[in-house]
């Protein structure tokens, strides 16, 4: 049975360099939302994503790159492509395990890869154009405004695309596995809490909930809502901007069988989810309720 929802959220308005150094913090209520938030999630397509072979995959992220589906298949080292409608798979095979993606432009796209490796991929060639040594394990990653944030053992790196460091953003946990970059705020998650900071590092507020105990990845949509997928109770969470509100979206009825990656198409105004070991992924579009 899953646990009841907790009613608190937790703020945190302090600094991130002294987060571990105190515990002073300040709740507000945190209201779920599940019936009178006026939005509706529609299934648009499920897409059935196959392998070259009988094997074993973990689609660890996904994104939309044009009509594409781009998806990172961890154990078999590529990435998987469908159009939107569910058609045209292909792959395109990588050297290194990819972990997380984010889209550069129209044609290109940024991998984290195990081995301290981002890969810039060219999605119409299918070759990788450049490669990224990083001084770290890297996790999530996000391009905006021409900068690359990628999640390290060693904290938010910024950087170009060349690679040239720029400077360390401040992490709110030792344990940030994913990142998405909205206007100035920069939002990321460990497995127990969602974190909304500015992009000097600054948090601004954390949701918790004790019901979400496995958060895997994260998105925002173009109003800043948060979405995000936790693996143990195949649920997508979405924390509505400034962190009054929540609500638990789609769940196991909807076809979530431990869902992790996660991709808001701001421009077409869907919602991508994938889930990691059975290959199915949805499109859901969003739309607002007339009043």
């Amino acid at each position: 049975m899953e646990a009841e929802q907790n009613s608190t959220a937790i703020l945190l308005p302090i600094n991130l360099e002294a987060i571990s150094k105190t515990e002073e913090v300040f709740t507000q209520a945190q209201v779920s939302v599940r019936d009178i938030h006026p939005v509706s999630f529609n299934l648009r397509q499920q897409l059935n994503i196959r392998l070259p072979r009988k094997d074993i995959q973990n689609i660890y992220s996904c994104i939309t790159i044009g009509n594409s589906c781009v998806f990172t298949d961890y154990y078999n080292n590529q990435l998987t492509i469908y159009n939107t409608d569910g058609t045209d798979a292909h792959h395109i095979s990588l050297s290194n395990k990819p972990l997380y993606i984010t889209k550069v432009d129209s044609s290109t796209v940024a991998v984290s890869c195990t081995g301290k490796t981002i890969l810039m991929i060219n999605m119409c060639t299918g070759s990788v154009t450049s490669s990224i040594e990083t001084s770290g394990r890297c996790y999530g990653i996000e391009y905006d405004e021409n900068n690359l944030y990628v999640v390290t053992d060693k904290g938010i790196n910024m950087m170009d695309l060349t690679g040239k460091f720029k400077r360390t953003i401040p992490v709110p946990s030792v344990n940030i596995n994913d990142i998405s970059v909205y206007r100035d705020k920069l939002v990321c998650l460990d497995n127990r809490s969602i974190y909304c900071c500015s992009l000097d590092g600054q948090l601004e507020w954390q949701f918790k909930n004790d019901q979400f105990q496995s958060l895997r990845r994260v998105t925002t949509d173009g109003e800043g809502n948060v979405y995000a997928t936790d693996q143990w109770t195949n649920t997508i969470v979405v924390v509505f901007e400034h962190c009054n509100q929540y609500r638990d979206i789609l769940t196991g009825l909807d076809g979530l069988d431990k869902p992790c990656g996660i991709h808001f198409d701001k421009k077409e105004n869907f919602l991508l989810v994938s889930n990691a070991y059975v290959g199915k992924a949805f499109l859901f579009d969003i739309k607002k309720k007339l009043a």
